[in-house]
């Protein structure tokens, strides 16, 4: 009996020394070097990387020691509804979110392994820096200052205003040299400053005289004789169209014929009586006999000619051949082909 007794005492010792030494599943924390793990997460030796997460948890922080995320590390934490990332994160295997749902994800800003990260994830960015963009309207109406984050961009705010002057954009000197474009990610705290126009308040429609032109062949420069206009609208007789702030517009007519063109003053107080010019576009260069093309003609009028005769008769033939060449002639010296 005493034998038996020991021998059970033994088995009982084992016992007790292998359940100490045997996973839990989860119940234990795990302790690495001084810092106490999520219950079931598994790190690799190193702590470097988390091969699996706890099961149990809700919200999980990845331990600060991690620098890569494992394949399957998230496969059995269905539970899980958000993981936040430490700053020591920077690879994240395929497969490392199977078998989670949507959750929230709060990753440091510009992490490196944003694109291995679900899109359908509610990603949060935290940290980073955060720059002031202030806003000078010289004299203007106030325009409230913004806090950017690092990497983000400022949006454009509502154009302040200012009596007497015409609001000209934002500009990142003083002096107002160099334009700010919008959407430029902001680097450090800026200051933009607003440029102003004269605005200039008109009593009368523009005035207006004659139109003067200048060909140079079918190139036509026009110039209105206008005073106290913002712009002109220019309508040139063959459905172009343009507006233009100076007082000219240069214009290349393709083809023969006559012309009307009609040209608008406008202000802020309203718009001068248009004002026309009519001009005859001719090619001159096509006024004398153009040799070529006759040639050109001469060698259609053969090669008809023999088409027709071959298949028909000499009788044919002529006639084909002269009505061709009259008609190519006639299409020539008109300015069809011009």
């Amino acid at each position: 009996m005493k034998k038996v007794g020991i021998c059970l005492l033994s088995v009982l010792a084992v016992c007790l020394i292998l359940s100490a030494n045997t996973d839990t599943g989860g119940c234990n924390n795990i302790i690495l070097g001084n810092k106490s793990l999520p219950d079931g997460t598994i790190l690799s030796d190193d702590g470097k990387t988390l091969i699996n997460a706890s099961s149990a948890a809700v919200n999980y922080t990845i331990p600060d020691t991690v620098e890569t995320v494992a394949g399957y590390a998230f496969f059995k934490c269905s539970s899980i509804k958000s993981i936040t990332f430490q700053e020591g994160v920077k690879t994240i295997e395929s497969h490392a979110f199977d078998g989670l749902g949507l959750i929230t994800v709060n990753v440091p800003k510009n992490a490196p392994y944003m694109s291995s990260i679900p899109p359908f994830f509610n990603i949060v960015t935290v940290g980073g820096a955060n720059y002031t963009v202030t806003f000078e309207s010289n004299g203007g109406s106030a325009v409230a200052s913004q806090n950017i984050s690092e990497g983000e961009s400022a949006s454009r705010p509502v154009d302040p205003v200012k009596s007497g002057y015409v609001f000209g954009g934002w500009y990142r000197d003083a002096a107002l040299s160099m334009p700010y474009t919008f959407g430029t990610a902001v680097g450090g705290n800026i200051t933009l400053y607003a440029k102003w126009y004269e605005d200039i308040v008109f009593i009368s429609v523009p005035s207006v005289n004659d139109i003067i032109a200048t060909a140079d062949g079918r190139t036509i420069t026009f110039s209105l004789d206008a005073e106290d206009y913002v712009y002109i609208i220019w309508n040139m007789g063959d459905d172009a169209e343009y507006t233009t702030y100076g007082n000219s517009i240069t214009h290349c007519y393709e083809r023969n014929g006559s012309y009307t063109v009609t040209a608008t003053a406008v202000n802020s107080y309203g718009s001068a009586a248009p004002v026309t010019y009519s001009i005859d576009i001719e090619n001159d260069e096509k006024s004398s006999i153009d040799y070529a093309a006759v040639l050109a003609g001469c060698i259609i009028a053969v090669v008809c000619f023999i088409l027709v005769f071959y298949f028909c008769n000499i009788y044919w033939a002529v006639l084909s051949a002269a009505f061709i060449f009259i008609i190519y002639c006639i299409l020539i010296f008109s300015g069809v082909f011009l």
